[in-house]
């Protein structure tokens, strides 16, 4: 993938390196934290664990990551709105990533709110910062089912493309962490 990220022009929402340590996780605990991850389970099965990321099968990680990465460059600016509470009227768009999985993308318009005079709270809708939001749909039979992802940094712009960064704390690699799980205790028997 290093000649794709080095030629082509996409859109990249990129996983946090907190998100990778969380799936490989601890074989054992220690003092500070308990087994986790791929490897408590490698561990369990007596299979070896994950030491190096070169250690899980680099078509795994392709994979993965190809739902990430989605062709041209976009921008926040770029998206439609999306409210997840009124879905029918700012639904965002559907996106088909490089890896050939779709996702709906949008940004959520939140509001202005000025509560300095405690009795007297203003709410202005749709005035405030603006969010981008990717949720990953594993059914496009069932469009409105997906796992949603705040991005907690946009509009990154290398020389190539643009990176939109993950909110690590409410997302697991891969969108759903047990798909990539069970593809690497496969490919370690």
């Amino acid at each position: 993938m290093e000649n794709d990220f080095q030629t082509k022009e996409f859109t990249f929402f990129a996983p946090r390196d907190e998100s990778v340590q969380k799936l490989i996780g601890l074989a054992k605990g220690n003092a500070q934290r308990g087994a986790s991850g791929v490897n408590m389970l490698l561990y369990l099965l007596g299979r070896d664990t994950v030491k190096t990321l070169a250690d899980v099968d680099s078509t795994i990680w392709r994979k993965y990551l190809l739902r990430y990465m989605f062709n041209g460059k976009r921008k926040l600016m770029d998206y439609p709105q999306i409210d997840f509470d009124l879905l029918n009227v700012f639904k965002g768009q559907n996106y088909t990533s490089l890896g050939n999985t779709v996702s709906n993308i949008g940004v959520v318009y939140n509001d202005a709110i000025n509560d300095s005079d405690k009795n007297n709270i203003t709410r202005l809708k749709y005035m405030g910062y603006r969010q981008l939001h990717i949720s990953y749909i594993p059914d496009i039979s069932r469009p409105t089912e997906w796992w949603a992802c705040p991005i907690a940094s946009s509009d990154i712009q290398p020389d190539n493309g643009v990176v939109h960064v993950i909110d690590y704390t409410k997302a697991d690699f891969g969108y759903r962490s047990g798909e990539i799980i069970a593809d690497i205790l496969e490919s370690k028997r």
